[in-house]
């Protein structure tokens, strides 16, 4: 550990998460382990956007709580205008509120800047910006599976070529029309921490020098060895006793993943009703837990509720990811990144793929936990949930391998140690 000689100010450090769904646990892991390395870190929650802003607000309360330090930063809104003298009105919000990071950044004086994304929004990117011109140390911790072109619209919109012009004058023409959806490509001295050996890969074929990349050190992979068996048997007995569960109950949580956005509404609805139909024909003691994701609106909230009727189903919006995969014997979901950690967790998952397209996934899930239909849905949550001995040995295999396959050896429980380790020696 580095100790700062007396009179000399700690190092500065922002973290900032786009999503802090996606990073609340990495990054809390972070912060602790900065602190006991003697720097000064700080989250940073930038508001402006309604709707990022009540989706992150749970988070940011739970830092408050915890006694983290956030750093709030309040920018215009800048919703999207349709009139030309409304476009303009809301490109001077934007270039005024570039400068309120810019003052920001300048003030906090970080050496290091930790994100969850280097690809988007236009605020992230543009802090990149003010960082590189800065020489500020940038850090980017993948913590979601990539996900096509397809899934990052929001990414590169299309502008006229008067306003790309324009953009281009003011040097932020690739601030605001970047399209790559690459950790680590925004800016070429970025640090990444990929999650997986296939994301590193993909990272190095863009030509970025490898002291640039450092794999498997994201904490996610250290979720196992956080939970002991005492902490684990905690866990189930507190969500059991909780949700007035009968010991004898399998718990099967299904993770919602707003997948309406990407297939659209009537391929979500026509899942719904097949597992709806799948889950109905078990025995009564398997009950289902629908886990919705933070994105997911009121609309699609009461559509999974007028589907899924009857005294089996369980439903959550604010709880804790991880306290549900321990306390399920599945989790499922298509292609979410939560079946990343439920694994790494030691529980079985099923991967929903009935249009067969998680072949672009980051980190591919096993072959045998993923299903194309509903009879294959049955099949496997029957055998997984058969509790013989041969049953249980075979799961386990399934996962070690896929473990060691994708993250190597570096499952010791140590990952945040080992980047506040790199971060020392990049400073």
């Amino acid at each position: 550990m580095k100790v700062n000689p007396i009179g000399k100010s700690r190092k500065e450090v922002l973290i900032i998460p786009y999503y802090y769904y996606t990073h609340y646990s990495i990054f809390c892991d972070l912060y602790d382990q900065i602190i006991k390395n003697e720097w000064n870190p700080s989250f940073v929650s930038i508001k402006g956007n309604k709707e990022l802003d009540t989706i992150n607000f749970p988070y940011v309360q739970k830092l408050n709580e915890t006694k983290k330090k956030v750093i709030n930063i309040n920018l215009l809104p800048t919703n999207e205008k349709s009139t030309l003298l409304e476009k303009a009105s809301r490109l001077i919000s934007i270039f005024r509120n570039f400068r309120r990071l810019k003052l920001f950044i300048k003030e906090a004086k970080p050496e290091i800047i930790i994100l969850g994304t280097d690809l988007g929004g236009i605020y992230i990117r543009r802090i990149q910006d003010i960082a590189k011109n800065r020489k500020i140390k940038i850090c980017i911790f993948q913590n979601t599976l990539f996900l096509p072109t397809l899934y990052r619209k929001d990414i590169a919109p299309q502008y006229p070529f008067y306003i790309l012009q324009f953009l281009w004058i003011c040097g932020l023409k690739r601030t605001f029309a970047f399209s790559s959806d690459i950790p680590g490509t925004y800016i070429q001295n970025s640090y990444v921490f990929p999650l997986g050996k296939k994301s590193l890969k993909i990272i190095a074929d863009t030509g970025k020098a490898p002291n640039y990349i450092h794999m498997a050190i994201n904490s996610s992979v250290d979720l196992n060895p956080q939970y002991t068996s005492q902490k684990r048997q905690q866990i189930v007995n507190s969500f059991f006793n909780a949700n007035k569960l009968c010991r004898e109950d399998i718990l099967l949580t299904y993770f919602t993943e707003t997948l309406q956005e990407v297939h659209g509404i009537e391929y979500l609805k026509s899942m719904n009703e097949m597992l709806y139909a799948v889950f109905n024909k078990l025995p009564s003691n398997f009950r289902v837990i629908i886990k919705f994701h933070p994105r997911e609106t009121q609309e699609i909230i009461s559509h999974f509720k007028n589907t899924f009727i009857g005294k089996r189903y369980l439903f959550f919006e604010d709880i804790a990811p991880n306290e549900l995969i321990i306390s399920s014997h599945i989790s499922i979901a298509k292609c979410s990144a939560v079946l990343i950690n439920s694994i790494l967790l030691k529980t079985p998952i099923l991967s929903i793929n009935t249009i067969q397209s998680n072949n672009e996934l980051i980190i591919p899930f096993p072959e045998s936990f993923i299903c194309n239909d509903s009879k294959t849905i049955l099949d496997l949550i029957t055998s997984i949930t058969n509790r013989n001995e041969n049953s249980i040995i075979q799961t386990n295999k399934i996962i070690e391998e896929w473990i060691i396959t994708n993250f190597e050896n570096n499952i010791q429980g140590q990952a945040s140690k080992k980047a506040i380790d790199i971060l020392n020696e990049i400073c």
